[in-house]
């Protein structure tokens, strides 16, 4: 993904692709702009999640976060087998179940090439307004919200410490 992002932002100023941890990154200057699409935040846990915001989204001016909504998709379509194909690369997620802990287990099988990988993953529950709350806590202030589908929804933060 670094590869790819490096060479499509090739020319662009002020851009930096990094490739890290970002729960053990020091970032020390402000920025105006962060960006998080794809429903990321769901691999973090609540704790580690506060810790992001307080540690990293601080830094900036604004922010731009793309939601799944998986508190719909968990109780929707995450309580039967999904397919998804990227070429020659077909995964099957299979819901293991849900967690009073706010989370899911989905496990998954890859097929490309013939070759097989098999695996699990968490994906934690946060819907609109627990990411609202989250983001209230840590400085921001939600500005507006604009539902693209069900189950996408793409919030703008600005940071009211700044």
């Amino acid at each position: 993904m670094i590869k790819i992002a490096k060479e499509s932002g090739q020319g662009l100023e002020n851009v930096e692709f990094v490739c890290a941890d970002v729960l053990k990154c020091s970032i020390e200057e402000q920025f105006n702009t962060l960006i998080c699409l794809g429903g990321s935040l769901a691999h973090f846990s609540p704790e580690e999640l506060t810790k992001l915001i307080k540690s990293v989204f601080c830094k900036a001016d604004r922010i731009l976060i793309g939601q799944i909504d998986r508190v719909y998709l968990c109780f929707n379509t995450f309580n039967k087998p999904n397919v998804a194909r990227f070429g020659d690369k077909m995964t099957i997620l299979f819901p293991e179940g849900y967690s009073s802990d706010n989370y899911i287990t989905l496990n998954f099988l890859t097929i490309e090439n013939e070759k097989t990988k098999t695996g699990s993953m968490k994906l934690y529950l946060y819907n609109p307004g627990i990411l609202k709350a989250l983001m209230e806590l840590g400085g921001f202030k939600l500005k507006k919200t604009i539902q693209e589908s069900r189950t996408y929804f793409y919030h703008f933060f600005e940071n009211y410490d700044q």
